[in-house]
């Protein structure tokens, strides 16, 4: 057929009988609707370069979570209804418009709700496929039509009239309920952003419309269906897409190393600005005094070493005690960092105890020797 793409063992144009004679023993049974999803578009890319130019969409048709049969679409309009007839748009028949009878396809499994909607579907709906690669649908049956996925509007590439009519298709009025527009501005702010990602955008390339009853889970839903764009999978394989991918992964890469890079960078100058600060209460002193104690002995031309390095309990030349008043007068307390007075060292105390019992002996001497 030239038109409209057989995708499943029962598919003709001609007429047939008021009887499900076709048996889709091959139904597939799935269990989350992002792993079927990307199961469907993975089996059309495969396909991708066998199709007809002008083919633009696939049709899954869906009772709960079995795939009954599905099929491609490349007449320019199709109508999916609920009856026995397919009809080829370049048929004998110069039809004007493809037709797709979903009764005429068996599911064993049917249960008791999703016959009553499948026998409800009756004129169906219209789906149109233009040239800038926009799907729009018209509702021609009774039953009510809902575009599926309005809660999750940022996974799929729906419309404004879509929004506006809250996912409800009105009667006898054609809409677009895939934006191809929108489409490749989600493209674009991937790329702007750099979180390019093909898997995603392809999961994006797909819309779904329930007839009768919609439930926010797919895969609860009695009839339902989806349809994969295929002008959008192309654009998305196009060399030009592809080629600013790469350039922004390039880009993105670098960016990446330059951060990386002055991130070091600011981590080292943190640390050296962090040795070089007071940050510690108790070496504020010790630091501000060590620049000026190293500056006086360079301006004398001595070394460092030779003015500097005395410890406390050490007689310094400078200071040095002469009289035995000077050893006993208490020293001035010192403030250590916490605000304690320091303790006297040992070794001073123990100078100073032995220079009292020095003193003593020698009084007591100089006694003895004064009676004699």
């Amino acid at each position: 057929m030239a038109e409209l793409n057989r995708a499943s063992s029962g598919w003709h144009h001609h007429q047939r009988p008021h009887a499900d004679v076709v048996d889709t023993s091959n139904i597939i049974a799935t269990e989350h609707p992002a792993t079927f999803r990307e199961e469907l578009i993975y089996g059309v890319l495969v396909s991708l370069n066998k199709l007809q130019s002008k083919t633009w969409g696939k049709v899954i048709y869906m009772e709960r979570g079995r795939q009954v049969t599905s099929t491609y679409l490349s007449s320019r309009s199709v109508v999916i209804d609920g009856s026995f007839t397919s009809v080829d748009g370049d048929s004998a028949e110069r039809a004007t418009v493809a037709k797709f009878g979903l009764r005429q396809f068996q599911n064993r499994l049917r249960d008791r709700d999703t016959a009553y909607f499948r026998d409800q579907i009756r004129e169906g709906v219209r789906l149109t496929g233009d040239s800038d690669g926009n799907i729009l649908a018209c509702r021609l049956t009774e039953l009510t039509v809902t575009v599926k996925g309005l809660q999750q509007p940022h996974s799929f590439c729906l419309s404004a009239d879509v929004l506006l009519q809250k996912g409800n298709l009105p009667f006898d009025e054609t809409i677009k309920i895939f934006d191809m527009k929108e489409f490749r501005s989600t493209i674009a702010l991937e790329l702007k952003r750099g979180e390019f990602s093909k898997e995603r955008l392809r999961r994006a390339c797909l819309v779904g419309l329930s007839f009768g009853q919609d439930d926010a889970d797919d895969l609860e839903t009695p009839c339902w269906m989806y349809i994969i764009s295929i002008s959008a999978l192309k654009e998305l394989e196009s060399p030009e897409v592809k080629r600013q991918a790469q350039q922004q992964a390039a880009l993105a890469q670098m960016k990446s190393e330059d951060k990386y890079k002055e991130s070091a960078a600011k981590q080292r100058t943190d640390r050296s600005r962090w040795a070089k600060s007071d940050q510690r209460d108790h070496l504020a002193n010790k630091e501000a005094g060590m620049p000026q104690l190293r500056e006086q002995p360079r301006a004398k031309k001595q070394l460092v070493g030779e003015s500097i390095g005395y410890y406390s309990w050490e007689i310094q030349p400078s200071k040095e005690r002469t009289t035995m008043e000077e050893l006993q007068r208490p020293a001035a307390p010192k403030i250590g960092r916490s605000g304690e007075r320091v303790r006297q060292w040992a070794k001073l105390e123990t100078a100073i105890k032995i220079s009292h019992i020095k003193a003593a002996k020698d009084a007591s001497n100089d006694q003895v020797s004064g009676q004699d």
